[in-house]
């Protein structure tokens, strides 16, 4: 006697295939979407990074270069390979620059950084994540009374991290502006007078990522030794 149609176990047997692919596929989609979102952020940084140093490289260029780098207000030199929050900038035709990296923070001076528990399914506590709010600002600090902001940007960083087996698995996404390394190059002068030197200027402005860390560069002479 001929059968027409499936038995139980075909059909069953069927769903479970299916199941099994549709369970691959969701892991394949959600990965693909991780690795999506860290090339829009990586996309995002270096467009960010590229308009930072133009903005601040043009006003610099604009005003004569570089002709003293601080990190205080009194005028103390900075070290070399130290990592300072903010740095004062003389430019060439005199004007004063500060460019600073600042916490984000409300009207009552709190930090807005935001931190929310990650629970489980019987509302236990497995871990926590991070939302990390800060900025790179540049101000024009010539008039100190009456400084101007030339420029703002303010990065967000999420840190998520989760008890599995004894074992905090971390996940880092975003950026963070993480301070200022000074670098300064001295030359003897090939063309202009002896009493002279050539000096390049080095600010680097330090990410949490060092792969996407920013540099200015400003040339500018002085007497010799300083």
């Amino acid at each position: 006697m001929k059968k027409n149609g499936f038995t139980l176990i075909e059909i069953i047997v069927s769903i479970a295939l299916v199941s099994v692919v549709l369970i691959s596929m969701m892991g394949t989609l959600i990965k693909l979407k991780e690795v999506y979102s860290l090339v829009d952020e990586d996309t995002d940084i270096l467009i960010y990074g590229a308009s930072i140093t133009r903005i601040i490289s043009n006003d610099i260029i604009k005003n004569g270069d570089i002709k003293k780098i601080s990190c205080s207000e009194s005028g103390e030199a900075c070290s070399e390979y130290s990592v300072y929050e903010k740095i004062y900038l003389t430019l060439g035709n005199g004007k004063k620059r500060l460019i600073e990296i600042i916490p984000t923070i409300d009207d009552n001076d709190n930090n807005l950084n935001i931190v929310t528990n990650i629970t489980a399914e019987d509302n236990t506590i497995i871990g926590h994540k991070t939302v990390i709010k800060n900025s790179l600002r540049y101000t024009d600090t010539t008039d100190a009374v009456n400084t101007k902001l030339l420029y703002i940007k303010t990065l967000d960083l999420t840190k998520t991290e989760v008890e599995e087996s004894s074992t905090i698995n971390e996940t880092v996404y975003g950026y963070n502006f993480k301070g200022f390394e000074v670098i300064k190059y001295v030359y003897p002068s090939a063309v202009r007078p002896t009493s002279e030197e050539d000096v390049i200027n080095i600010v680097n402005i330090k990410m949490s990522d060092q792969s996407f860390d920013l540099t200015l560069y400003s040339s500018a002479t002085q007497p010799i030794g300083g």
